[in-house]
């Protein structure tokens, strides 16, 4: 019983993680997409392509992530802790990304400004 009881509750945290996830994946996806608007109304015809290729970069990252989560449920059976810990480093990871992502961009887009201004 004992047992039970337990699966259900890994099983559960489980969704829940999933759920966050999906949640944040959401989040991160308007928060570029957003960021690609202003870019573009800040910006003239000759940074599209670059902007274009940023986008293609996220959605990529965005890919790449959920199926890093689903093979992470794949596992969750067999390893629950370890999948815990994993979970945590990914989350570290893509913040990480997203950051560099956005230092880069920001960086570029500054650069392409001054290079306009001459």
């Amino acid at each position: 019983m004992k047992m039970m009881m337990m699966m259900m509750m890994m099983m559960m945290m489980m969704m829940m993680m999933m759920m966050m996830m999906m949640m944040m994946m959401m989040m991160m996806m308007v928060v570029v997409m957003m960021m690609m608007m202003l870019m573009m109304m800040m910006m003239k015809t000759k940074m599209m392509m670059m902007m274009m290729m940023m986008m293609m970069m996220m959605m990529m990252m965005m890919m790449m992530m959920m199926m890093m989560m689903m093979m992470m449920m794949m596992m969750m059976m067999m390893m629950m802790m370890m999948m815990m810990m994993m979970m945590m480093m990914m989350m570290m990871m893509t913040m990480m990304m997203i950051m560099m992502m956005m230092m880069m961009m920001i960086i570029t887009t500054t650069k392409t400004k001054m290079m306009m201004r001459h």
